[in-house]
């Protein structure tokens, strides 16, 4: 048998973004997988992800990993015991996790039973799809406000002679200095 793990992955599909997860059978095997939606009505099932076919989607931009998952070391074929007689994943303890990404983190949605994780969460890459696993950074996480600020105030004391330039064209189109003349001085009016 086999239990989910963590949430380590996502990849673009036809309904939304997929959220992927790590699961490994009792023997230790690793390999992905994920909900995907099947019959009528829709019903979630839990679906293999071959290493492969995880290295395609990134090739072509569609998906990221965890820069902590060692892609060569995930299983390329279905680990025996591991599908029922539809093809379909067969998992201990997925209890309710979601099938589409909606901002979670890395290794914060997990199995039933599973402890939290503690580790280096890593940041999302893509790969090359060649190479058993080769990984080359495609996206980070986005920057928070008080990162943008810190970047500003630092990349301002590094040029302090550009901010003095801005300040004083502020003041110029302001009207508070008029040393380059770009306002015209007002003709007085003449009294009668």
């Amino acid at each position: 048998m086999a239990k989910l793990q963590y949430n380590v992955a996502t990849f673009k599909g036809l309904n939304g973004t997929a959220v992927v997860y790590l699961a490994k059978t009792d023997g230790g095997t690793q390999f992905l997988t994920y909900k995907a939606l099947n019959g009528d009505p829709a019903v979630e099932k839990w679906t293999y992800l071959s290493r492969t076919g995880l290295q395609s989607y990134m090739a072509n931009g569609d998906a990221s990993i965890s820069s902590t998952v060692d892609v060569s070391k995930l299983a390329d074929a279905a680990p025996s015991g591991v599908l029922d007689a539809n093809g379909w994943v067969i998992l201990d303890n997925a209890g309710d996790v979601p099938r589409l990404y909606s901002g979670q983190a890395f290794y914060s949605l997990k199995g039933t039973g599973i402890s939290d994780y503690t580790g280096e969460t890593g940041t999302a890459v893509g790969g090359t799809g060649t190479g058993g696993g080769s990984t080359v950074v495609i996206s980070n996480t986005a920057k928070t406000l008080s990162e943008t600020i810190s970047e500003g105030v630092t990349w301002v004391t590094k040029n302090p002679l550009i901010l003095i330039a801005a300040l004083f064209l502020l003041s110029e189109l302001f009207g508070l200095t008029n040393l380059l003349g770009l306002k015209k001085k007002k003709t007085a009016r003449r009294r009668r």
